[in-house]
């Protein structure tokens, strides 16, 4: 997942064996509800960093930018269950930008800063915040 996604500097030096570490980066869960949105089972929640694009500023007629837009700006993804909850796992911590997008996904509803520490943390979406 995007989230586990780690940005890493490697100097490769000819001769040399560099290596690299794969494993994904531990982090922390990020869990909650936005079913006060009267959302659903077809919503997504997304984690974006602060200067990130957001979906709908996404060009989707280029496969190769939307691909590396999305690489860039975003730090997890989770589906919405009927229920309305939802789960985001191993969250770096850091600063980002919680947004809820209805289906087909790019129809952002819901948007609000939150900051991930190094414990879990739950969220409840409860009103509806008019997004710019």
């Amino acid at each position: 997942a995007l989230s586990q996604m780690v940005q890493q500097t490697v100097d490769i030096v000819d001769g040399e064996v560099t290596p690299v570490d794969f494993a994904p980066n531990a982090g922390v869960a990020i869990s909650g509800s936005i079913a006060a949105l009267g959302m659903g089972e077809g919503a997504m929640v997304r984690l974006k960093t602060p200067e990130g694009l957001s979906l709908n500023q996404i060009d989707f007629s280029d496969p190769l930018s939307t691909g590396l837009d999305m690489i860039s700006s975003s730090a997890g993804f989770g589906a919405v269950n009927p229920d309305g909850t939802f789960i985001v796992e191993t969250v770096a911590p850091g600063e980002y930008v919680l947004e809820v997008y209805q289906e087909p996904g790019t129809v952002l509803v819901h948007s609000q800063p939150i900051t991930v520490g190094s414990e879990p943390i739950a969220v409840e979406i409860g009103t509806q915040v008019p997004v710019n």
